[in-house]
């Protein structure tokens, strides 16, 4: 059936739309936070080198290709923040340790993959959040994570 392909094709290609006319899913809304990540690393200036691929038997999110390095990046999207809401709990809080050694593991055989003189491999954990009514979204980007974030 088509129906779920066009879903995630409308979620990629309008984020701000499938927000506001889609009642997501938990993978729909995974999926949307890492099209909005991809969103603004490109605008950053950054390249999308892959996404959901496996390296050393882990799903990466994106692997994204920045001025400094190439970077294993975990996307968390919640949608349990509001504007002005005091943040009880943060999505990188799902980003527990043995996560980060998994994508750690993940950043060194990419370094394997990559040429020699290539940028160094870090891994990277962003957090996005959706506005209860879905039509608000912000970001924070956290670059080289070596233990879970407080």
């Amino acid at each position: 059936m088509p129906w779920p392909r066009l879903r995630r094709t409308l979620i990629r290609w309008t984020p701000g739309l499938a927000l506001r006319a889609l009642a997501l899913d938990r993978d729909e809304l995974a999926w949307l936070g890492e099209c909005l990540v991809a969103r603004a690393a490109l605008r950053a200036g950054a390249r999308i080198l892959a996404r959901r691929t496996r390296l050393a038997g882990v799903e990466v999110d994106l692997v994204v290709r920045d001025a400094r390095a190439v970077a294993c990046v975990e996307v968390k999207t919640s949608t349990a923040r509001a504007p002005g809401e005091a943040v009880r709990w943060r999505p990188a809080h799902r980003v527990d340790r043995r996560r980060i050694e998994r994508q750690r593991r993940a950043a060194v055989a990419l370094a394997r993959l990559l040429p020699r003189g290539e940028p160094r491999v870090r891994c990277d954990v962003v957090e996005v959040w959706i506005d209860r009514r879905g039509k608000r979204f912000s970001l924070e980007w956290h670059r080289g994570v070596e233990r879970p974030l407080d």
